[in-house]
């Protein structure tokens, strides 16, 4: 016996989203309380300490957010902290 497919496909794509998927259609807004560091060329963006990314109604913080806006993809992780433990986990 064969079992149906359970994976769900988003049908809601507009015409801007189609295609390649990397259309940021509106500013993304980000600051961190440490530092930010920028690599022109390769489009990144880093930011440290108390990082957040605002897009749209979104907004994601964390400890470490690296930011590709070539490719449309945001990391974030926690980070270290003096004795080994990991704060500022990522959250919406």
């Amino acid at each position: 016996m064969m079992q149906q497919d359970t994976i769900l496909v988003d049908t809601t794509r507009t015409a801007s989203q189609s295609g390649s998927g990397n259309v940021i259609e509106v500013p993304i807004k980000y600051n961190s309380e440490d530092s930010i560091r920028s690599e022109v060329k390769s489009r990144k963006v880093y930011l440290y300490g108390q990082a957040a990314v605002n897009y749209e109604d979104i907004v994601l913080e964390a400890d470490y957010i690296e930011l590709d806006t070539k490719n449309s993809v945001v990391m974030a992780t926690g980070w270290p902290d003096s004795t080994g433990t990991i704060t500022g986990r990522p959250h919406f």
